[in-house]
């Protein structure tokens, strides 16, 4: 019982951060362009906690990889709803909030939304608090035909995801250890690796050329800071990094 040797993904808390969402943003916009947006007055989360990166989450289309919603978490709810407090002020004002030249609605958000659109395809989950529920009874899909049930959070074909959204391993429910097999996580670990040795020879032929619309050394950064700290991999898998 002394030896200490144990799994990280245990002992993960619950993430107790308020949510802010900001929905319909314009194609491309940068997360360092949503830390503006929502100002320097507002508390943004770090993630990794300690780490300079704000929990900024962009989300994509999964067929066209259009933008879509912005969430950004900061410290806890009470903060979320502040925020939201000052943009539906100036809509009251006649000065709806714009990013670039569209206009957007900002709304309090929570943990559970976020999730929810982190992962739309887990099957049979209900989130609480962030964390997941597993509805394991029986379904079926035609009267003689059960039902597959849950399957994962994360569908393989959903790793084109991941790699459009360096911090999605950070949100990845890994203390429902019961639910996510060895495949899962190694095929996560992989897109990870895969996802860093395009960005460095990427980087390699930019020859120290670079722009806001291509990857820099930030964001090769970034990601293998994002993957070091993990809770999901092992310190093998992290070692070979």
């Amino acid at each position: 019982d002394a030896l200490p040797l144990g799994e990280l993904c245990r002992n993960k808390t619950s993430n107790l951060a308020g949510v802010v969402r900001i929905k319909d943003i314009p194609y491309g916009t940068t997360r360092q362009e949503m830390t503006a947006f929502i100002g320097r007055n507002a508390q943004i989360l770090r993630q990794p906690e300690g780490s300079p990166y704000h929990a900024v989450h962009i989300l994509m289309e999964r067929e066209s990889g259009k933008t879509m919603d912005c969430f950004i978490e900061v410290t806890n709810p009470k903060e979320a709803a502040w925020v939201a407090r000052q943009f539906g002020r100036r809509v009251e004002q006649k000065r709806p909030p714009k990013v670039g030249d569209r206009q957007v609605e900002v709304l309090y958000s929570s943990q559970d939304e976020l999730m929810v659109e982190l992962f739309p395809r887990a099957k049979h989950v209900r989130w609480s608090n962030g964390e997941p529920v597993v509805d394991r009874s029986e379904r079926k899909y035609y009267e003689d035909r059960p039902a597959a049930g849950f399957q994962g959070f994360l569908h393989p074909e959903e790793l084109v995801a991941m790699a459009k959204h360096a911090n999605l391993s950070e949100r990845y429910p890994w203390k429902a250890v019961e639910e996510i097999t060895v495949r899962e996580r190694r095929a996560i670990y992989d897109c990870a690796i895969g996802l860093m040795k395009t960005l460095i020879t990427d980087l390699r032929r930019a020859n120290s050329k670079y722009s806001a619309l291509l990857p820099t050394p930030a964001l090769l950064q970034e990601l293998a800071v994002a993957t070091l700290s993990c809770p999901g991999f092992t310190e093998k898998q992290k070692a070979s990094i």
